[in-house]
């Protein structure tokens, strides 16, 4: 909108769009990048004085949302709820620079799972944790046994998936899900 009307954000704004763009895109290399992206985070990062490359380290390495927050708070930060084919499902990504909290964790994250599903009347709720580095994802699962089952993705344990290359909820893990879904019968 700025270039639209020929004008340019300050500094401080510049720099929180791009850390809007970076964590959007993680870093340009989401599947739903666009070449948009890349042109306006090359200009607002110009504007805001900023090396692109290191500020994505600082800004990842900032907070661990799994170390800093509670499990519930965690699956609730960025928590999206569909309904496909009469299944309610809820899908939670954390993005992360490593698994280790996930593994150190992944029992609670379970646990407040399960608790999500009785809170929020769900069929099926799952977390996808995204490690940043590795473009790889795992995804940990809870509810109905005959989608947990639908599932195909290589098991790394119980509940736990393993998930190379799905870095994107909306372009990748709900697409999958909704074709597992859709494929039996309603609940």
């Amino acid at each position: 909108m700025y270039r639209m009307r020929e004008a340019a954000p300050d500094k401080s704004t510049a720099i929180c769009l791009c850390a809007g763009i970076i964590s959007d895109t993680l870093h340009l290399t989401s599947p739903t990048t666009t070449s948009t992206d890349k042109e306006i985070l090359e200009w607002l990062a110009g504007i805001g004085g900023i090396d692109s490359a290191q500020f994505v380290k600082d800004f990842f390495a900032a907070g661990s949302m799994l170390r800093e927050h509670t499990p519930d708070r965690a699956l609730e930060s960025d928590r999206k709820v569909f309904e496909e084919n009469g299944w309610h499902i809820s899908i939670s990504q954390i993005e992360e620079l490593g698994l280790e909290e996930f593994w150190k964790r992944e029992t609670e994250l379970q646990g407040a799972l399960q608790a999500l599903l009785t809170k929020h009347s769900l069929h099926f709720a799952c977390l996808m944790v995204t490690d940043i580095t590795r473009h790889h994802s795992v995804l940990l699962v809870a509810g109905d046994q005959r989608v947990i089952d639908a599932i195909d993705y290589p098991q790394a344990k119980e509940h736990v998936y393993d998930m190379a290359g799905v870095v994107s909820r909306k372009k990748q893990l709900f697409p999958y899900m909704s074709h597992v879904v859709t494929k039996l019968d309603a609940p």
